[in-house]
């Protein structure tokens, strides 16, 4: 049921970036228009460098929307640059408030107009997440990646500092620098405001769910997270004082080790996973991740430190 306060209103804009989601966009698109709102809402669609149907189903979705306190817009780029096209958006919104969510991702009907009330409420928050939940409804139930998978999401609920993500989060435009080009954009983003306006400003929220479809097989489970950690490591290595908040605020922030495990245990009694599944996580899974990042290096990146086009996700 759509709530009347003040219909006239737009408060916030939601930026969607697409890079050749074709086969994921569709949904992204339908969760958005399925908003539960109270205030208008502004969609800017940014198809970049798409060599596939991105744009011609983003056209089509938003031809069949439904939602009336939606309006939207397509602002196609010619290049596949996540980062320019957050930029873009950002120059172009003219709300109070700017969220970004990736298009292979959806979102819960209520998430736009909780976001809203949330940092309407609390003005010390420039930066607000949303816990990323996946879909397992296509993985193999039961299977050792499934199980792997979940432990690294139960890692996440449990954690007491959490960096939001691309996948979803939202700002004050006023209070947001211009992104500069680097990959870990949303990590950035997240350090560079903890930096300017302390612990507080920045916070990922249990109430926002974003869903997306995890890997259904090793090959991509491998890459994807590799990337991840490569990502944050270039990062870091452009931007030391931003490594320097993290570590500490972590440090300061952080939930003792064993207190941490014994609820990540409990969620996979839950689930009926084998505890030591747990253990391999810890003494297989994350180190090979981390030596496979250590030599993958420089290679998928391209000189002004962009991920090479082929290997992009966004």
């Amino acid at each position: 049921m759509i709530q009347s306060m003040d219909e006239n209103r737009e408060r916030i804009t939601l930026l969607v970036p697409a890079y050749n989601e074709e086969k994921s966009i569709g949904k992204c698109i339908k969760s958005i228009d399925g908003q539960i709102l109270s205030e208008k809402l502004k969609v800017l669609v940014i198809p970049n460098g798409c060599s596939d149907r991105t744009t011609e189903i983003v056209k089509r979705e938003i031809s069949l929307a439904k939602n009336k306190l939606i309006s939207w817009e397509v602002i196609e780029l010619s290049e596949g640059n996540k980062v320019r096209a957050i930029n873009e958006g950002v120059r172009k919104a003219e709300t109070e408030f700017v969220a970004t969510m990736d298009s292979d991702s959806w979102i819960r009907p209520e998430l736009i107009s909780m976001t809203i009330k949330k940092m309407s409420e609390e003005p010390k928050l420039m930066i607000l997440g949303a816990i990323y939940e996946p879909d397992f409804s296509k993985s193999i139930k039961g299977s050792l990646l499934e199980q792997f998978q979940k432990i690294l999401y139960y890692n996440l609920l449990v954690s007491t500092f959490r960096i939001p993500i691309g996948r979803f989060m939202a700002f004050r435009k006023n209070s947001i620098p211009e992104i500069p080009q680097t990959i870990a954009e949303d990590t950035w983003l997240a350090l560079e405001t903890i930096k300017k306006y302390g612990n507080e400003s920045v916070r990922v929220d249990n109430d926002l769910v974003v869903h997306y479809q995890p890997t259904l097989n090793w090959v991509d489970f491998i890459r994807q997270e590799t990337r991840f950690v490569r990502a944050t490591e270039v990062m870091f290595d452009r931007y030391p004082e931003l490594k320097k908040i993290y570590e500490e605020t972590n440090m300061k922030l952080k939930k003792p080790f064993e207190a941490r495990m014994n609820e990540i245990s409990e969620l996979m009694k839950k689930d009926e996973i084998p505890q030591e599944r747990l253990l391999q996580a810890r003494n297989l899974l994350i180190p090979l991740l981390k030596e496979n990042a250590a030599m993958v290096k420089d290679q998928p990146i391209m000189s002004d430190g962009r991920w090479e086009v082929i290997d992009s996700t966004k």
